[in-house]
């Protein structure tokens, strides 16, 4: 009887296995509303956006027309509400043998907090400064940075050094600055605007870069050493506590939207040793109380003011964007002299 009865209770089980789609799909349509799954490069970061626009509720990603991807806050997260004013924007030099979407972490964060992201299909230091005259040509960004990470952290030193005055206000590198390894190009002397470098003590960008990169720029600049166990993709994962990312926003968020609790973060002794997994910084801005004795021009004032209220759609010229540039570093300026270690080495001199 129970060899007969085996059979059965198979036959049956399949039976029931056979009717789990149906009882499914009855489930679902009885349900008063479905709710579908939208998947965005956020959560497929294999997928770039195909079309215009894509859009997600704070953030929207489009590529522009020589294939560059776009990363733009929200109207409710621009640092202006102009919806026609351009975006605060950084261009991103992407790594060795990566591509644009696997930083998009980043990038979100970054729009989330009112700064947009351009990246291009190449690293190559000549399409980035392609990049950065496309934008400003176009309407689309002002004021730019530069940023990258790895191979691309260096191409973007090397586009700094190739831009003119006041065409960005800054570069930073998360990790990057591999000039002494001999890439093409690199100029440390060239770089003329304030500069941060961060990266793993065990990184092989720490290997001769100080001594051979930071110590030649001619500008306000930081140097941060974070713990050997953060990795040198680190960036990737966007700006969560205790990752180079977090320490790229507070950068940006300084150089592009002039954030005074950003400045000060940066650039008064101490604080940035308080974050997760940072070991060293080293901080320097050697004209910083010359930077702020100089009187400000009416002219300037008034251009600071067109910047604040962003009333034109036209891109910006560069010297209001030197004129940008010199009020973000005057909080930099600000910051810096409040400390109380540098107060102390200033009297000391003088």
């Amino acid at each position: 009887m129970a060899s007969r009865l085996i059979p059965a209770a198979s036959s049956m089980a399949t039976r029931l296995l056979l009717l789990l789609p149906f009882l499914a799909v009855a489930s679902l349509s009885s349900s008063s509303t479905i709710k579908p799954m939208i998947i965005t490069p956020a959560a497929a970061q294999s997928e770039e956006p195909t079309t215009a626009t894509s859009r997600t509720e704070e953030v929207k990603v489009r590529r522009l027309t020589d294939g560059t991807m776009l990363w733009t806050p929200s109207s409710s997260e621009k640092h202006n509400d102009d919806d026609d004013a351009p975006y605060p924007t950084m261009v991103w030099g992407v790594g060795a043998a990566t591509t644009c979407v696997m930083y998009a972490p980043l990038f979100r964060d970054l729009a989330k907090k009112g700064v947009a992201t351009a990246c291009p299909t190449s690293a190559n230091p000549q399409h980035l400064v392609k990049t950065v005259r496309f934008l400003s040509a176009e309407g689309i960004s002002f004021p730019i940075a530069l940023g990258g990470h790895s191979y691309g952290g260096n191409t973007a030193q090397v586009a700094a050094s190739m831009l003119g005055e006041g065409e960005v206000v800054g570069i930073g590198n998360f990790p990057g600055g591999l000039c002494p390894l001999g890439v093409f190009g690199c100029n440390a002397h060239g770089v003329r605007v304030p500069f941060m470098a961060v990266s793993p003590s065990s990184d092989v960008n720490q290997i001769g870069v100080k001594e051979n990169v930071f110590n030649f720029i001619q500008a306000p600049k930081i140097w941060v050493s974070m713990s050997a166990w953060v990795g040198h993709s680190d960036v990737m994962k966007g700006a969560v506590q205790g990752s180079i990312g977090e320490l790229a926003l507070l950068w940006f968020r300084w150089l592009l939207l002039q954030d005074t609790s950003s400045a000060e973060i940066l650039w008064r002794s101490g604080q940035l040793n308080q974050y997760p997994n940072v070991i060293d910084v080293d901080i320097e801005f050697d004209n910083a109380r010359r930077l702020l004795s100089e009187e400000e021009e009416e002219e300037e004032e008034n251009n600071l003011a067109a910047f604040a209220t962003n009333t034109t759609t036209t891109a910006a010229t560069n010297s209001t964007s030197v004129m940008v540039m010199r009020r973000t570093m005057k909080l930099a300026a600000k910051a810096f002299l409040e400390q109380p270690r540098t107060q102390q080495r200033l009297s000391a001199a003088g």
